[in-house]
C-alpha cells in the first residue's frame, strides 16, 4: 500500500531549512510518498523531483498516512506520473521551486513549471483520488488536510 510521510519541522533535530518554511501553525515542512516497495518520491532542493531510498527511522519526526484509497493499478499509474516528472527533472524543464517552498504559505509565490515536495507528490496522486487540481500553493500541511478528508469519505462508501 502506498502512504505518506509527512515530515515534522518542529521535531527536535530538525534542519534549518524546514524551520524557514514552518509556518505559524502548520508542523509539517516536507512529505513522501512512499510506494509499496518501499522507494520515496518528493521533489528535493536542489535536486527536483526524485526518487530515492529513505529510512524513516525517528517517528518523532515523521507521521505516516496511509493511502488505502490507492490500490496495485492506482500505484502503477501513479509510478508512470512520477518518473515522467523525475525524467522532465533530468532534462532540466522541471526543477525545484525554492521561492515557491519558501513564500507560497505568506505571499501566494508559486511557479507552475516548478514543483516543491507537497506540489509534486499531489500533481503525481490528483488523477487517482479523483480530486480538481488544487495544486498551486498545495502545502504539506494542506495537502494532509486533503488526504485525510479522502480517506474519511473513502471510508464511508
Amino acid at each position: 500500500m502506498m502512504s505518506l510521510q509527512f515530515y515534522n519541522g518542529r521535531a527536535k533535530g530538525a534542519k534549518f531549512v524546514h524551520k524557514a518554511i514552518l509556518t505559524v501553525s502548520d508542523p509539517y515542512t516536507h512529505v513522501e510518498l512512499v510506494f509499496s516497495d518501499g522507494v520515496s518520491f518528493s521533489s528535493e532542493l536542489r535536486i527536483g523531483p526524485r526518487f530515492k531510498q529513505i529510512g524513516y527511522s525517528h517517528p518523532d519526526r515523521w507521521r505516516r498516512v496511509d493511502l488505502p484509497f490507492c490500490g496495485a493499478a492506482d500505484e502503477a499509474r501513479v509510478r508512470y506520473r512520477a518518473d515522467l516528472l523525475a525524467t522532465l527533472c533530468q532534462r532540466g524543464l522541471v526543477k525545484y521551486d525554492t521561492a515557491g517552498a519558501i513564500l507560497c504559505a505568506a505571499t501566494g509565490h508559486d511557479n507552475p513549471w516548478n514543483f516543491f515536495c507537497s506540489e509534486v507528490v499531489y500533481e503525481v496522486l490528483a488523477p487517482e483520488i479523483a480530486v480538481p487540481v488544487l495544486n498551486h500553493k498545495m502545502h504539506p500541511q494542506r495537502l494532509l488536510t486533503v488526504v485525510e478528508i479522502i480517506t474519511d469519505l473513502h471510508a464511508l462508501k
